[in-house]
């Protein structure tokens, strides 16, 4: 998740990153792959909402049509009230609002709820940061073939 650059300029703190970065996305207090899902959403939103493998299922296939909301249909309330703060947080962290909080801490708890806050802050920097230096927003998947410089 960390770009090679970030770790190589700061290599004091790459250890220490590193440790943070997976102990916030593995964190017991959400489901596995939650952050993920959300740092896919925040790299859709901030990479000018391009398809591929980042942007929300109903956008992959390139269609045209608006930005996804933050009621999409799902049958996982939690996924759905955590990407809908996800979204709200990259957006316009001032409007979060008591009901979209309200969703996240009745679906993951008072824990999950400060994890998912310093999870999208945190995804959120990282995706800012790989688009920075012209990276893409997301690092290739781990069993991705190796892209040639």
């Amino acid at each position: 998740m960390l770009p090679e650059r970030l770790t190589t300029t700061e290599p004091a703190l790459a250890a220490a990153l590193v440790a943070y970065v997976d102990g916030v996305r593995t964190h017991p207090a959400l489901p596995a792959g939650l952050l993920d899902a959300c740092g896919a959403r925040i790299a859709w939103l901030l990479a000018g909402r391009a398809t591929g493998p980042t942007a929300p299922a109903a956008h992959r296939d390139g269609a045209a049509s608006d930005e996804p909301t933050a009621d999409e249909p799902t049958s996982d309330e939690t996924a759905a009230a955590c990407l809908a703060f996800a979204e709200q947080f990259v957006l316009d962290a001032q409007a979060l609002d008591e009901r979209t909080v309200g969703r996240v801490r009745d679906a993951v708890g008072d824990a999950g709820y400060a994890v998912l806050a310093l999870g999208v802050g945190l995804m959120e920097g990282l995706v800012r940061a790989r688009l920075a230096w012209g990276l893409p927003p997301l690092p290739p998947p781990a069993d991705a073939p190796e892209v040639p410089r």
